[in-house]
């Protein structure tokens, strides 16, 4: 018997039916995912390697450019962390602040960093790269050196002795004899040292300098001040009134690992006779110097100084510029400076106990910004708060601010 297919249709019609809402529907759930904003990362930081056991907790808080906060992650050693949001709410430019919790002495210690500007697709790569094993360099033996006749002078580390290998020694003058003093070393001998460079900065103001190449062990060597040359040129430069000086230059050799320190001064300002121009000396036989120059002036600032390249042809400390806070607040920190040529700025808070000894707890929090952009900084996340209790925000005090004014000059206003 033949079997009709006319009673088949009504299910064939259920069957088109069907399939045309499935169709309908698989259409509507693409094109409703096609709209759903994508996730995109905007900031990436790579941890570094080094495993600090004082280091509790370390946190990474990110911010928008009016305060509000974006994200907030704990992180270990030897970690990418990634930072995403949806691509409409990523912002151009943040706020990172780290947080780093550390035990001292039995008492917290909160350190933070706001950094401003941040711009999207930051990578911050703070991994960390293989350091070369260190020279051995045994001590072959001794000798003894005396330096006499030295014009006296009371206050500095005067006498300095480098052997080209990175040790180097500083004394104070502190025996004078009629105007003069002087000075009794006993010199380690180095398997990779060769000869040593000897440099006074006397009682006359003067920058002096010796190359001692003939020693041997046991040795008892004694020179006068007489034989000591002066530098192939120098670089004069006035110190205004000042509450500490600290100035240090090393010299480095081309084509040469060697490198000597050739003076160390340090001056605190209390004593009767402070210095007022400093003449460093300078050798040929050096190509390339790093200088350090630090120095806390009477004003109410301190003026720093580093240079590393050829001798600098001047260094001359400014004026302390106008500088006046107008809101101190972290949140809202308000000044006025008549200080043009800066090209960021570093502003300091800070916190501890009234009795160190019995709780010392601190917190120190710093914002780093370009020049004219003045940040909004948000608060921290309400359980990191909960979480450390004694971090004391709401007790923060101004601390300072540092101008750096340029890759080797910054003024540091105390508070």
């Amino acid at each position: 018997m033949k079997c009709p297919y006319f009673f088949l249709l009504p299910f064939l019609c259920l069957f088109i039916i069907s399939c045309s809402k499935d169709e309908e529907s698989s259409s509507k759930d693409e094109e409703k995912t096609s709209d759903d904003p994508k996730s995109e990362v905007y900031f990436t930081v790579k941890t570094a390697c080094e495993d600090d056991s004082s280091a509790m907790d370390n946190w990474i808080i990110v911010h928008g450019e009016d305060g509000q906060l974006l994200d907030y992650k704990t992180y270990e050693t030897e970690e990418v962390l990634t930072f995403e949001t949806s691509e409409e709410e990523i912002p151009a430019k943040f706020t990172v602040t780290t947080l780093e919790v550390r035990e001292i002495q039995g008492f917290p210690s909160h350190i933070l960093e706001s950094v401003t500007e941040v711009t999207k697709g930051s990578i911050w790569d703070n991994t960390c790269t293989v350091s070369p094993e260190p020279i051995s360099n045994p001590t072959l033996g001794k000798f003894n050196l005396s330096v006499n006749n030295v014009p006296f002078q009371p206050v500095f580390y005067g006498f300095n002795i480098s052997d080209g290998i990175g040790i180097s020694d500083a004394r104070f003058n502190t025996v004078s004899n009629g105007g003069f003093t002087d000075f009794e070393e006993q010199i380690d001998i180095k398997q990779n040292g060769d000869d040593y460079l000897i440099s006074i900065f006397d009682g006359n103001g003067d920058f002096k300098y010796h190359f001692l190449d003939e020693y041997t062990n046991g040795a008892n060597i004694s020179l006068d001040y007489s034989e000591f040359a002066s530098y192939d040129s120098y670089l004069e430069f006035d110190v205004p009134p000042y509450e500490r000086l600290f100035f240090t230059t090393t010299g480095y050799e081309d084509n040469s690992e060697k490198q000597y320190t050739m003076y160390t001064v340090l001056a605190p300002g209390f004593y009767s006779n402070p210095v007022d121009i400093l003449k460093p000396g300078y050798l040929d036989r050096f190509s390339t110097y790093n200088i350090i120059l630090i120095i806390d002036v009477l004003d109410g600032y301190t003026y720093s100084y580093t240079h590393l390249g050829p001798k600098p042809e001047a260094i001359n400390i400014p004026e302390k510029p106008m500088f006046t806070i107008q809101n101190t607040d972290i949140h809202n920190f308000e000044f006025s400076t008549d200080l043009e040529d800066y090209i960021s700025k570093s502003i300091g808070w800070s916190y501890s106990a009234e009795d160190p000894i019995s709780d010392g707890t601190n917190t120190y929090w710093s914002v780093r910004s370009v020049k004219g952009y003045n940040p909004v900084i948000g608060d921290l996340p309400e359980d990191l708060l909960q979480k450390y209790p004694q971090i004391h925000i709401q007790d923060l005090k101004y601390k300072h601010s540092v101008f750096r004014l340029n890759e080797e000059e910054s003024i540091d206003f105390n508070d």
